[in-house]
C-alpha cells in the first residue's frame, strides 16, 4: 500500500523544478512541438486575449521557459512584457 506525505515548500519547489525541466525536455525529444510558425500560436493568443477581455480580465500572465526563443519572441511582437527572471546554475 502506498501512503502519501505532504510535502514541505521546499521540497515542492525542488519537485517542480525538476518536473517542468523533464516536462519540456520530454516534449522537444519527442518532436511534439514541431508546429511552429504557423500562425497558430500568435491566433491562440489573440483569441485569449478577446476572451479575458470580455471577462472582465486586465492582466493574462504567462510562464515562459528561458530557453524557448521562439515564444518569447511571440509574447514580445503581442507586447507581453517580462516582469520576472529565475536563474540557476547546476553545482
Amino acid at each position: 500500500m502506498d501512503k502519501l506525505v505532504l510535502m514541505n515548500s521546499d521540497e515542492y519547489q525542488k519537485y517542480i523544478s525538476s518536473a517542468i525541466k523533464s516536462y519540456a525536455e520530454e516534449k522537444v525529444l519527442s518532436g511534439n512541438w514541431n508546429q511552429q510558425g504557423f500562425g497558430y500560436g500568435k491566433e491562440a493568443m489573440k483569441k485569449i486575449e478577446i476572451v479575458g477581455q470580455k471577462l472582465g480580465m486586465k492582466k493574462i500572465g504567462l510562464h515562459v521557459f528561458g530557453h524557448n526563443k521562439v515564444a518569447r519572441g511571440l509574447y514580445d511582437k503581442l507586447g507581453y512584457q517580462t516582469t520576472n527572471v529565475l536563474m540557476e546554475k547546476e553545482i
